[in-house]
C-alpha cells in the first residue's frame, strides 16, 4: 500500500514491454534479469521507486545495487537494506544473479551526477563493461530502461565556477569515497 502511495506522490508511471517471466514457475525461458535504469541524479528516487512498485506489478521482487559507500551511513543503510538493496561489488552481485535473484542498478553512479545538470541529463555507459561481463559469466539477460525526471527531483550545485581544476578535485575526491560530495538544492 504504502509503495503505491509513494508512486503516486511522485506521479509514477512503469511501462513495459512485455512481462517478465516470474521465476517460481519452473518456466525454462527464466533467467535472472540485470535491468540498467539510467540517469542516476542526485538521488536515484525512480530506481527506488521501481524496487517498492515491481512485486506488486509482477508478483516478485529484485534487488537493487547500490555503492559500499551508500550502505554505510546508519539511517541509509537500514532504509536501503530494508528494502532489498544489497552491495554493488561484483562478488555479491554475481552471487545474487547465480541464486536466480535479478537486479537493478544505475550505472553512472557519482561520475553521472557530476555530469548531468539542469539542462542536460547524461548517461555513461560506455566505461561499464564490467556489468556486460556480469551478465556473460551468469547467464543474466541485460534489460535496458530509462528513469524519465530522475534527474528533475533534485538539483544540485557539483562545483560549477570553481577555479582551476577544482571541480576536476572535487568529482576525484567524491568518485573515491563513493558518494558525490555536492550542494543539494
Amino acid at each position: 500500500w504504502i509503495a503505491f502511495q509513494v508512486c503516486r506522490y511522485f506521479s509514477f508511471r512503469f511501462i513495459w514491454e512485455s512481462r517478465p517471466p516470474h521465476p517460481e514457475t519452473g518456466n525454462p525461458k527464466y533467467h535472472p534479469r540485470i535491468f540498467v535504469a539510467p540517469p542516476h541524479g542526485v538521488f536515484p528516487y525512480g530506481n527506488i521507486l521501481s524496487m517498492l512498485v515491481f512485486p506488486a506489478l509482477f508478483g516478485h521482487t529484485f534487488r537493487g545495487l547500490a555503492s559500499s559507500a551508500a550502505l554505510r551511513p546508519p539511517v541509509f543503510k537500514q532504509v536501503l537494506r530494508s528494502i532489498g538493496v544489497i552491495d554493488a561489488s561484483r562478488h555479491v552481485a554475481r552471487k545474487a544473479l547465480e541464486n536466480k535473484e535479478s537486479l537493478g542498478i544505475s550505472t553512472g553512479g557519482v561520475a553521472e551526477v557530476f555530469e548531468t545538470n539542469e539542462d542536460d541529463e547524461c548517461i555513461l555507459l560506455k566505461e561499464r563493461i564490467g556489468l556486460i561481463k556480469l551478465a556473460i559469466r551468469t547467464g543474466a539477460d541485460i534489460v535496458p530502461c530509462y528513469v524519465f525526471g530522475n534527474t528533475k527531483v533534485l538539483s544540485c550545485w557539483a562545483g560549477e565556477g570553481l577555479p582551476g581544476k577544482g571541480r576536476y578535485l572535487l568529482e576525484k575526491i567524491s568518485r573515491k569515497l563513493g558518494f558525490a560530495l555536492v550542494w543539494v538544492h
